[in-house]
């Protein structure tokens, strides 16, 4: 299986012409709200927007809103985050080229970057903040049941990430759909709102299929919620706290080339003592 992702992704050049979009998968009123408020912070990219949702969330779209195209589908496979592992089957056909945006994101610079990685790689993502999948309550069990060792392994955001068509593609999806829906009882964390969760089996598809995809800096998918470093332009703030006001206003210290910032729950933290202490 390897051996044959790796020679289907060789068949595909850099010529080939891309179509992008980006991509919001909803369901529910007050998600419906949130898209439409920050997808709004996208339209600068000049890249079509889409909104995937069912047939019972249509009624809660405005008359205004910033999408190119409203996907419908019937109905869901379930009320749980694990939705999101059924992307793939839910895209539009005229686009090759995509990013997917959970709706507590606003894109605050050009991604064009991310785009070219995975048009390259076929996927291109940020590491999530609990960026150790071993470790990520307890998935560990799960991988060693499967052959995996516990080796540290990186867990990828599965709220930002960039991907394209592409049958190597196609089959990381695949199987993030499958182990979500077949493995979830399993898994036994859930998020606050008691659903299920669905981000660790996008990075364990990855793994089991040794796939290599981009790995982006956390400047593409910036939480914003545990005090993580970050230097340079914030690109997607990924929070459900407001981006702070001049979040990407920062001076270079005069014995630091590489500014730091931190935010905690969307509230900035003083680098000044971590300095003092170095």
């Amino acid at each position: 299986m390897r051996q044959e992702l790796s020679e289907i992704a060789s068949d595909q050049t850099e010529s080939d012409d891309w179509r992008r979009a980006i991509v919001y998968m909803v369901w529910g009123e007050n998600f419906i709200h949130e898209a439409v408020r920050n997808a709004s912070s996208a339209t600068f990219m000049g890249i079509p927007l889409v909104l995937i949702t069912d047939s019972a969330s249509q009624g809660f779209i405005p008359d205004k809103h910033p999408f190119s195209r409203i996907q419908l589908v019937d109905k869901f496979r379930s009320k749980d985050w694990l939705n999101k592992s059924t992307l793939w089957d839910h895209l539009p056909e005229e686009y090759n080229s995509f990013l997917y945006l959970d709706t507590d994101t606003v894109v605050l610079k050009d991604v064009s970057f991310g785009f070219e990685q995975a048009e390259k790689h076929g996927i291109a993502a940020s590491q999530a903040t609990s960026y150790c999948l071993p470790s990520h309550h307890e998935f560990r069990r799960i991988m060693l049941a499967f052959g995996l060792p516990d080796a540290g392994q990186l867990q990828y955001n599965a709220g930002v990430y960039f991907f394209i068509r592409r049958p190597d593609v196609e089959a990381v999806f695949k199987l993030y759909q499958e182990m979500a829906y077949t493995l979830s009882e399993q898994f036994s964390y859930r998020n606050k709102s008691n659903r299920k969760i669905d981000q660790p089996f996008f990075s364990f598809a990855i793994e089991r299929l040794n796939f290599n995809p981009y790995t982006l800096s956390i400047n593409y998918c910036y939480r914003g919620l545990d005090a993580e470093p970050v230097c340079g332009d914030i690109r997607i703030w990924h929070s459900h706290h407001p981006v702070p006001e001049g979040v990407n206003q920062y001076q270079y210290e005069k014995s630091y080339t590489n500014p730091r910032r931190r935010y905690r729950f969307g509230k900035s933290i003083d680098m000044l003592p971590i300095y003092q202490e170095l």
